[in-house]
């Protein structure tokens, strides 16, 4: 067999050999930015109990509805609420009042993706002066009453907890 249309100078065998180490070369540059590449991250939220704890461990525990949703930057936003019950933190908030709540802006980084007008569950976390939420804490309004009931948060008198 003739080869004829090697170019001058170079082997075929130089040729395959070079061929060969590009395709490694292109292989091994894949498998670098495959395994750099970093997995989508989503909100994974089990279905957990509400128990005094769940009351406890939070600054604050409401009922409102969605009244406004304002960006705060790329990641986060403000949720503005209209709070119809308190069951935890009644020193900083009052039935009838406005309540900002801070939330991741997508509901894959477990925030809250209550359409205006709806009603949330809301068990918060007070940090630097502001009301911090997420998915994982919300639940619907009559779970909480119920829970709130069951566990002794429900009294509508009285001091703050």
């Amino acid at each position: 067999m003739v080869v004829t249309d090697v170019p001058q100078g170079r082997s075929l065998r130089a040729m395959a050999t070079r061929a060969r180490f590009a395709c490694i070369a292109a292989l091994g540059a894949f498998a670098v930015s495959a395994a750099a590449a970093q997995p989508a991250s989503a909100c994974s939220c089990a279905a957990q109990p509400i128990t005094a704890e769940t009351f406890r461990k939070s600054d604050g525990a409401v009922i409102g509805k969605l009244r406004d949703r304002a960006p705060v930057n790329e990641q986060e936003v403000e949720l503005r609420y209209l709070v119809e019950e308190v069951f935890r933190g009644r020193r900083l908030i009052e039935p009838g009042s406005r309540l900002r709540v801070r939330t991741a802006a997508q509901g894959s980084a477990c925030g809250i993706e209550t359409p205006k007008g709806g009603r949330d569950g809301l068990f918060l976390d007070r940090r630097i002066g502001q009301w911090d939420g997420n998915l994982c804490a919300t639940t619907s309004p009559k779970r909480m009453r119920r829970a709130a009931e069951r566990t002794g948060f429900a009294r509508t008198s009285g001091c703050g907890s």
